[in-house]
């Protein structure tokens, strides 16, 4: 089999191909404060990909009920009209200065074209609710896996 002749193959993370590594993560960070937009992009999938994990850390807190959830777009779809990929929003109002991370059951995988799993062409967006007032230094950070 040829890497050339458009054939798909499987590997392990850390695999090597020739002086490359190929990598089967992505760990993308997004940065938000109070007058961030309320919904938007931030990633495209390049092929199939699942969120694994979710952190956050902020310096000053967001006001009531501030809270960000992210969810798959297929293309074609607006931010805020995407399929909901936390079951509970992650809230930006807790104590300032200490990162908190989403369970790994507040993550929702489902795979196939209805499901939370990213599609290539798809794309990842954020929603952000409640009251951002006073949100400053706010960084997410986005764990996902090839599929």
């Amino acid at each position: 089999m040829s890497l050339f002749t458009g054939e798909f193959v499987a590997v392990a993370d850390g695999s090597t191909c020739g002086p490359y590594k190929i990598i089967n993560d992505y760990k993308i960070e997004i940065n938000l404060v109070a007058a961030s937009a309320t919904k938007g992009y931030v990633f495209i999938a390049p092929s199939g990909y699942q969120v694994v994990a979710v952190r956050e850390i902020h310096a000053v807190a967001g006001g009531s009920g501030a809270t960000v959830n992210f969810e798959r777009l297929v293309s074609g779809t607006a931010p805020g009209s995407g399929i909901a990929i936390l079951t509970t929003a992650m809230p930006l109002n807790g104590t300032a200065n200490a990162s908190q991370s989403t369970a790994a059951s507040n993550i929702i995988n489902t795979p196939g074209t209805t499901g939370t799993q990213l599609q290539a062409t798809d794309s990842l967006g954020y929603v952000l609710s409640g009251t951002l007032t006073g949100l400053a230094n706010c960084t997410v950070q986005i764990s996902l896996a090839r599929v």
